[in-house]
Formats: structure tokens, sequence, C-alpha cells
């Protein structure tokens, strides 16, 4: 009944598209955006004018090679065909104009049976081989820039502000430049340094940065000469927040052992390099690494805790510095928002390189006893109605109890750190202990109104259960995890704010209502609706883990429509994941009409990590 709901759905989105003279490609997306190869060619479906001649190009992330076809519309508006598929991710453009003006976006990922291919990384990729062959000679450099070409040329460029150089083509310096300069996250300013040395405090090359270099200016950083007159591109200097980087290490480490031939076949050097950086962040003297702010506050971050960022010459991002000459920003305190984040990145990286354990597992430790014990003296760390300890507030103790589920099978029984009476506790205790916080945290069937903190603490305990499936509080852990997912996936949206199918999620103000209005929260009411895409990821993760432990099929579900929407079936008609890997922060509603209008100019590493990160956790069910 729901199926057949959802694609009278599409059609019915898809007729009014074809009355207004548009292509649709929506009714490709009935089955999900996932195809099996196995199972035959994978069919192409849309609608147009009727009778009309429609043009589909259709290009392989993994090598950025194009096929065109015309197919027609038939008499009802429909047009259908086939194309020859491999283990890719394959970007289709259709439309009515042979150059593919305005064309409709969409992708499927095309898998052969549980093999299932690499998501793009343009976006983050370093342009460097494992032969250390750069630029043009890299060997994914071909496949760069053809993706690099088809993005800026496409509808979700144009709808992001981005559409705006003709014959764009890396082969060009200037092209190249740019995209070094406005649209990569890798530090290219530093790559090719000599690194046999450190830079600062960090240690080796592979670094992402918040975001390119050109966003950097007096609204997000501080001027190095000290003249906030100066706007002058390079007199504000790169950094990374420890935990976007973490993320984008996540995403990377995920790719070990999934992937047969890695886009970055240097992939292994650049997570553990990655890991190596993100391990630098972190704090390891005695003392209180935190400085007085503006408000008169010292905060007091000792051994364990992790800097707020690095600066992309390796200096440490503090108070007064970087993000946090705004004295408004204060992502830092009161626990800040990147102790959690930053220890499962290294959890993660750990458990998919064996060769990083015996430098890693001491500094997760070393975090864990500050998370987990030390952090008490500063307020940040609290305990549970059960006296477990959780770490701030249960979004930000879900992600170290995420990176806590990864470690089980190669440190369970080591000890984590010690207690506050004295007691050493193993990882494995840990993270019972953690699985069971959450529970106790619970307040009814959610944890707070916020999607992206009840999500993560979903995804927390599912893991959890995989990971320790015969502990006694694995049915505490999953039936947790089930009711705040029921809740979720339950709550409705008002019509007159939002008239779209409700696939993404919003803040839950009112018991039984979610709202895409942001401003609602401090009663300053917009009708703007906005839609943020790390939540999208944040959920797929909660989701496909809560499937693979329960096997309710409304989870899967959920799974298949925000995959789907995330790759082309969306008001906008655009791959919200696009050509390079990057994925938008937030769309907007615009025009209050109640369906989103404008992609906004701001990949950033939260909603492309959280939303990769998502759909490989989906591409690893049996079944999309």
């Amino acid at each position: 009944m729901m199926k057949t709901a959802l694609l009278s759905l599409c059609l019915a989105l898809c007729v009014l598209c074809a009355a207004r003279g548009e292509v649709s490609l929506s009714p490709m997306f009935s089955e999900g955006a996932v195809r099996d190869t196995d199972r035959g060619a994978p069919r192409i479906t849309g609608r147009a004018a009727p009778g009309s001649p429609v043009y589909v190009r259709v290009t392989g992330a993994s090598d950025g090679r194009s096929v065109t076809m015309t197919l027609r519309a038939d008499e009802d508006g429909v047009f259908s065909g086939t194309f020859a598929a491999g283990t890719d991710v394959y970007f289709i453009d259709a439309a009515e104009d042979p150059d593919f003006a305005d064309a409709a976006e969409g992708a499927l990922i095309c898998r052969r049976g549980a093999e299932a291919p690499e998501l793009p990384s343009v976006f983050t990729n370093d342009l460097l081989d494992r032969k250390g062959n750069r630029d043009r000679k890299a060997r994914e450099y071909p496949a760069v820039r053809r993706l690099l070409s088809l993005y800026i040329n496409s509808r979700g460029a144009a709808a992001s502000q981005r559409g705006d150089r003709k014959g764009f083509d890396t082969d060009n310096d200037e092209d190249l430049a740019y995209f070094k300069r406005d649209l990569a996250l890798y530090d290219f300013a530093h790559r090719d340094r000599d690194w046999s040395r450190p830079l600062g405090r960090r240690p080796c090359r592979c670094f992402w940065q918040s975001v390119w270099p050109s966003w950097f200016n007096s609204s997000n950083d501080h001027p190095l000469d000290g003249d906030p007159d100066n706007g002058a591109f390079g007199n504000y200097m790169p950094y990374a927040f420890a935990n976007d980087f973490a993320d984008i290490l996540i995403m990377y480490a995920m790719r070990l052992g999934r992937i047969k031939k890695p886009f970055d076949d240097n992939l292994r050097d650049m997570v553990r390099q990655g890991a190596a950086n993100l391990a630098a962040m972190q704090h390891l003297q005695e003392g209180n690494l935190a400085l007085e702010d503006h408000r008169g506050v010292r905060e007091r971050y000792t051994r364990g805790a992790f800097h707020y960022g690095m600066f992309v010459n390796g200096d440490y991002l503090t108070e007064g510095k970087g993000w946090f000459y705004n004295p408004a920003f204060l992502d830092y305190a009161g626990g800040g928002v990147l102790n959690g984040r930053a220890l499962w990145g290294l959890c993660e990286a750990a458990a998919a390189d064996p060769g990083l354990r015996e430098s890693l597992v001491p500094a997760i430790g070393a975090g864990l006893q500050f998370c987990l014990c030390d952090g008490y003296e500063g307020g940040y760390t609290r305990s549970s109605s059960g006296g477990r300890p959780y770490w701030r507030d249960p979004g930000e103790h879900a992600y170290l109890t995420l990176g806590l589920a990864e470690t089980l099978d190669f440190a369970g029984k080591a000890a984590a750190y010690v207690d506050k009476k004295g007691r050493r506790v193993s990882f494995g205790e840990a993270c019972r202990d953690s699985l069971n916080a959450l529970c106790d945290l619970q307040r009814g069937r959610s944890w707070s109104r916020y999607p992206n903190v009840d999500s993560m603490a979903i995804a927390a305990l599912a893991r959890g259960c995989l990971a320790l499936p015969g502990d006694p509080d694995a049915g505490r852990w999953r039936d947790c995890a089930a009711a705040a997912a029921d809740y979720w996936l339950s709550l409705w949206v008002r019509r007159s704010e939002y008239r779209g199918e409700v696939i993404n999620f919003g803040l839950n103000l009112v018991p039984g209502e979610m709202t895409y209005c942001w401003g609602r929260a401090d009663d300053s009411w917009k009708a703007r609706g906005q839609f943020f895409y790390y939540q999208t990821g944040h959920w797929l993760q909660a989701l496909a883990l809560l499937y693979r432990v329960t096997g309710e099929a409304g989870y899967l579900l959920r799974c298949r429509r925000m995959t789907a929407y995330l790759l082309g079936d969306n008001p906008l008609r655009i791959r919200i994941l696009n050509e390079t890997g990057g994925v938008y922060n937030w769309t907007e509603d615009t025009d209050g009409d109640g369906l989103e209008d404008r992609a906004m100019n701001n990949m950033y590493p939260e909603s492309t990590a959280y939303c990769q990160i998502g759909i490989m956790h989906y591409l690893d069910l049996p079944e999309q």
C-alpha cells in the first residue's frame, strides 16, 4: 500500500513537471536509487512532453566517461531505456535540449551482488597517486577532470550559484587553480613540501580543511596581519576543526576493505596520514589546553582532550583565533562538540587498519580517560540515572559510543581508562556502560527535539547490538533505539509549511509534529523551510544499522527514500550528493511555497561525510 502511494505521488509530480515543459527522472526512483546489475541492465525512466525527444547522458563516477542516447517520450509522456553498467555510481542527465540545458539530474548506484561501488570523492581528493604523480599526471586526474566539468555545468551547480564558468576544464591552469582554491577541501598549498619533517605540530601530508581556501575571510577567521580591514585572500589561514576532520577520516577509513580498486589508489596512506594528523590534535601533556576567552571563562580541557582544530601550518586553533576570532562562536564551550567525534574518528581508523592500532589505542584510551572520568572536574562528564558516566549530552556521547563499538574486536579486553574509584575499565566495559547510559538518558521515546541527537543515539545503540549481540542488555539497547526511531518516523509536518513528501528530518518542537522551519525553535517564526543534509546522513546510518538489528521494513523503506532524494528525487531535480562527492550543507524554500528551491553553495565536511557514511551503511544491507 505504502509503495503504491509513493509511486502515485512520483507520477503526479512528474505530470506536473511535464505540463511545465520540464523533464523529470522521478519515476526512475520508484524502486530506490540502487540497482543490482546481476538482475539485468539498469533502466532509466522519466517523463517529458508527449512525443518529444529526450537526450540522456550517463556518466560513470569511476572514470568520468559519458555515453549519450536519444529516447522519445510516448503519448503519455513516458520515456524509458537501459544502459550497460558495471559496479559504479552513474550520473544521469535528461533534457529536451541536446546541449543538456536545464537537464533533470539523477544518479543510480549500480552494484553486482554483494559488491558495492565506491562513492565519488573528487571534493576530498588529493590529486596524488601511489607512485607520487601529481595533478595532471596523477592516476585519478582524467576522471577528476571529467567529473569537475560535468559538475560545473550541472543543474545543481547553477542552483547553488556555482555554474558560472563556461568551458571549464582543469587542463587550463586557471581552472585547475580554481578547483584547488574555490572547491576542494584538501590542503594543496602544502601537499608538495618536504614531508620528511613535520609542519609545526602537523606530522604529515593528508589534511582536509573545513572548507575550500577562498572561504576563509573576516567572517570566520582572524587576519594574519592583525588588520581586520585587510580582506585580501591569503590574509586568512585555512584550518580544520577536529570534529570535521574526523568525519572525513571516517568516510575514508570505511573505504578500506570495502573497495577493491579505490579512486584514490593511495587510500591507505591517506587514512594513515589523516589519522596521524587527527591524533596530533590531541592534548597529551599535563595541564589545561584552554585559554581564557572573551567572557573571562577558561574551560578545563586536560590530558586526553582534543584541541579545537589545527591550521594548515600546524598551529592549534585556540580561543580568539580562526573561527573563534568571532566572540559569538562558542563551539568549544561547555564540553564543546569536538571530543566525541574526534575519538570516533580514531576508533574507525584503528578498526579499518590494523597497522594503526599500536599508535592509536593509547590515544583513544587517553581520550576516554578525559571524557569518561577526568571531565567530571570541568562539569562536562556527568552520571546517568544508572550511575554510568556519559560525555556531555546524549548526542555527543553517542559519537563516542559509536567509536567504542568499533574497538571491541581488537581491544575489547584491554584497559581503556581508570574511573573515579581507581578501577581499570576495559574497552568492552566502557562500551556496555556507555550504551546503557544512553538508555538511562532516554526520556519517554526520545532524547531531545533535535534529529541529529536522536539519530546518533539510535545508531550507537544499534551498533552496540551488532558488536555485543549476546549481551544481557542487548534487548534493552534494541528496544530503546526502536522506540525512538518509531517515534520520529511517526511525526507529521504541517502542509502549510511543507507540501512535499516527508523524507528528511526536522525539529520536534510539539509532540507528534516535526517542522523544517528552524526559526520556531526560538519563537522567531520563519516560514522558510531549511533542510540540513548532515542530519539525513545521520538518519541513514541510524536506520540502516537498526534494520540490521530488527529487520523492520519501515527502516529500510526510509533509507531507500532518503538515498533516492539525495541522488536526484527531490523538488530541485538535482544531485544533492553531486559529481564531486560533495553534499550541500542545506537547501531552502526561499519563496515560501512549501518546496525546496535553492541549494546553498556550501558543500561541507559534515554533510559530505555523514551522507556518504550513511549510504555506505545502507549499501552494507543485503537488500536495498
